[in-house]
């Protein structure tokens, strides 16, 4: 099965890395959606994914794609800070503040900081305000639409199930893609990022159908703090650690002391650091910690090692901080992967001291003793976070807590003799971290329980053969009769194969018409005579209409003109490379923009790979050109997948002068130059006619258009101004490709603006026109960083 797996940043997958090459080895293919754009593209496949095969990185929307984008962000900052005035938040300022900053951050162009005292900001709500004022918020996010580019994203990726972490940042960007995905009928499961992530970040807005979770606390934080139903909550550990507990230190004891200048025959008491929210000024309560460590009653405490291990994201408040003051001391520089120097600094430890970090954790783990004392002042952040009280001895974990610093050098004194009970340690560790045991890694029951999730949950996927079947099956049950050519164009625009001329694809075309035959049969007014021609179509136009050269599927245009019969009818030869890549890229869902449609020979077989689910949208100014579109379109029957737009597409809106070099219909190269209409008559073989030109991203943001998954530009030079008013649609990630015909003096100008919108050149393609300056084409991918692994 497909399972597409939505992080903020491909470096989140640290925490899930074995789950997903368990899942890689089972047989399932994963792709890894990344979120945020800070940075810029995604990477790729993280290192120790490398070599896995089924394993790939692409880029997934970042936020909504339309006008409703920053009410919904506001809506969304609100409920997360409301969550915070229940009962259960009481007292819990520091959190309550960062929350409102989040909000305030959300409608205002920059951060506002929260000022001194509540200011009116914090109320105490009881357990039934809290609850309605939730559920309204809770009403209004259900009346948020989903988003048309995640739907078409999720389309895109055709995936079984959806995955999605950490989910409950504030405001996050992750909530559409769930909402999207339930709006779908596609699974979405959510396994649980981190040990605070339920108690400390946002709301999970929209509900996924299952949540994995750590430990029994992390279920009850779901029911209480989420409302989850007890029967979507599963239990398998935190897979986060499995690689952490196979560690080994990378150096001896003796050469860490000699490096650091330690006494080796002395204790090491290593000190934790807590990210920047917990403790701002920590390098300042660091320094009055050392000062009565240094100052204790007992020998040993005075003159044990200290080593200082930093939190990652607190490293910039730490770099004018000197170890040199005092002897013994020494610090580890760390970085976010630095695993081994965390590890290190714990192995060697014979006491762990921290005010409230996951790396408490890690020491438990490792069955050191824990200790950490309050401080108020220094640490607003510690005791203000629900999720502090988990690891504390009175609460059953595994941290001793001291209320002030007397308290804590006469703990620290206790366990640098030997009074620590590693047993009980072990079994707190246990069941925050490993409750199906703490010698069974939790990655492969994760990944037991996706897999298992999944296959009781996925959808079944019909064969193309068999919607096609059901569609008929359908259309025999509300008419009463189907004549020969419906028929024929049902199988030949509702089934799509690849290759559509074997054996094999003969076969199911044959057993479909018989299954037909039989259908029609048995149907009410079955002695209804089959018609030769369809009904839109009468005898005398059934006459001047050609088949085009297409063998994918039969597609049929007017011929009245020289131009129609010999360019658009061989459409398919003139431009073979269009052809495949239209084969190879449209997929059923996705919308197609063809700017320069002409009579619509492309418009139409981009529509018939589409199997009836997506649009097709065909730009053509041209007057005689455009009926043609329209007739043919009536003629193919494909009047519900395909909109004719009469506008140039251009680099401003108003009037401009379009120039006709023919006025018969199927002709090309027109002259447009996207300047103002003068009111005077250019030089033209026929005449200039002033026509009303847009942009495309005025199209697409101000009348509604669907933001186009792959966009064909054929406008006889006049390529340059569609690209200048179409800079913010074709920089949406939606947009996949970009098939275009460039005029070989603007060649580099074309390739380096769809750079600028992550579009880069995969082939090119040389016209077959005997001019010297004959255009050529380039097909342009979305520039994703992915990497596909084989």
């Amino acid at each position: 099965m497909k399972i597409l797996f939505a992080l903020n940043t491909v470096g989140f997958i640290r925490h899930f890395d074995r789950t997903v090459v368990e899942l890689s080895e089972r047989g399932h293919r994963v792709t890894l959606a990344v979120t945020d754009r800070v940075g810029g593209a995604p990477a790729g496949v993280p290192d120790e994914l490398l070599g896995v095969p089924g394993i790939r990185v692409v880029e997934a929307p970042f936020q909504r794609g339309n006008r409703h984008h920053d009410s919904v962000r506001v809506l969304r900052s609100f409920r997360d800070y409301a969550r915070y005035h229940g009962p259960r938040f009481a007292g819990k300022d520091a959190y309550r503040a960062r929350a409102l900053e989040e909000f305030l951050r959300s409608v205002s162009v920059a951060s506002r900081p929260v000022g001194e005292g509540p200011a009116g900001a914090f109320f105490n709500l009881s357990r039934a305000e809290n609850e309605c004022a939730i559920n309204t918020l809770q009403a209004l996010e259900n009346l948020v639409p989903s988003d048309p580019i995640c739907e078409r994203f999720l389309q895109s990726e055709n995936a079984d199930v959806l995955l999605v972490t950490p989910l409950v940042d504030f405001s996050s960007r992750q909530v559409d893609l769930v909402k999207s995905a339930r709006h779908l009928g596609l699974p979405v499961g959510f396994p649980v990022f981190s040990w605070d992530n339920l108690s400390t970040k946002g709301v999970v807005h929209v509900a996924p159908d299952r949540l994995f979770v750590w430990n029994e606390i992390q279920q009850r934080e779901a029911l209480d703090l989420h409302g989850f139903d007890a029967n979507r909550v599963i239990v398998t550990g935190a897979p986060r650690f499995d690689a952490f507990l196979e560690t080994r230190p990378s150096e001896e004891r003796e050469a860490l002391c000699h490096r650091l200048g330690f006494n080796p025959e002395r204790p090491i008491v290593t000190y934790l650091g807590s990210a920047p929210f917990i403790s701002p000024l920590e390098p300042l309560f660091v320094d009055q910690w050392i000062g009565r460590l240094r100052a204790a009653p007992s020998a040993e405490v005075r003159a044990a090692n200290i080593l200082i291990r930093p939190h990652p994201r607190s490293s910039g408040a730490w770099n004018d901080w000197r170890s040199d003051r005092w002897p013994g001391i020494g610090m580890f520089k760390t970085s976010f992967l630095g695993d081994q120097a965390l590890y290190d600094s714990i192995y060697h430890a014979d006491v762990i001291v921290a005010l409230n970090t996951s790396a408490q954790i890690e020491a438990g783990l490792l069955g050191k003793p824990v200790l950490t004392v309050l401080a108020p002042e220094s640490a607003p952040g510690q005791q203000g976070s629900v999720h502090f009280n988990y690891l504390l001895k009175e609460q059953g974990g595994h941290v001793e807590v001291a209320t002030d610093t007397d308290q804590h050098l006469a703990q620290l004194e206790a366990v640098l003799r030997g009074e620590f009970d590693s047993e009980r340690c072990q079994r707190a560790i246990e069941r925050f971290v490993r409750p199906a045991g703490i010698d069974r890694p939790a990655s492969p029951i994760l990944a037991d329980a996706v897999e298992s999730w999944m296959t009781a949950e996925a959808r079944p996927r019909p064969s193309r053969l068999a919607r096609a079947r059901q569609r008929l099956v359908n259309a025999v049950s509300r008419t009463n009769a189907i004549d020969d050519e419906a028929v024929a164009a049902v199988v030949r625009t509702r089934v799509r194969y690849q290759r559509q001329r074997d054996k094999q694809w003969k076969r199911q075309v044959e057993s479909l018409k018989a299954e037909l035959t039989q259908l029609r049969s048995s149907a009410p007014g079955k002695s209804t005579p089959p018609k030769t021609t369809p009904e839109r179509v009468s005898v005398d136009e059934e006459r001047r209409v050609v088949e085009v050269d297409y063998s994918g599927a039969t597609i049929r245009i007017f011929a009245t003109s020289r131009a129609e019969r010999s360019w658009r009818a061989r459409a398919c030869a003139k431009e073979p490379w269009t052809v495949d890549w239209l084969d190879d890229y449209v997929r059923p869902g996705d919308v197609v923009f063809d700017l320069g449609a002409n009579v619509g020979v492309f418009s139409f077989i981009a529509a018939t790979r589409l199997s009836g689910e997506g649009t097709v949208i065909a730009f053509e100014p041209s007057y005689a050109n455009y009926a043609r579109l329209c007739e043919n379109i009536v003629l193919n029957q494909l009047d519900a997948m395909v909109i004719p737009v009469p506008l140039p597409v251009s680099n401003a809106n108003g009037l401009q002068a379009f120039s006709y070099r023919s006025a018969a219909p199927g002709q090309s190269r027109h002259g447009f130059s996207g300047d103002p209409w003068d009111g005077n008559k250019g030089a033209s073989k026929y005449y200039t006619q002033p026509m009303l030109a847009m942009t495309l991203d005025d199209l697409v943001e101000r009348f509604g258009l669907p933001v186009p998954t792959h966009v064909k530009i054929d406008v006889d030079g006049a390529e340059r101004h569609v690209l200048a008013g179409a800079t913010r649609t074709l920089s949406d990630v939606s947009v996949r490709s970009l098939m275009i015909e460039i005029d070989v003096e603007c060649g580099d100008e074309i390739c380096q603006r769809l750079n600028s919108f992550g579009l880069s050149l995969r082939s090119r393609y040389q016209s077959t026109s005997s001019r010297r300056d004959a255009p050529w084409y380039g097909l342009f991918e979305r520039a994703s960083g992915a990497e596909r692994l084989a």
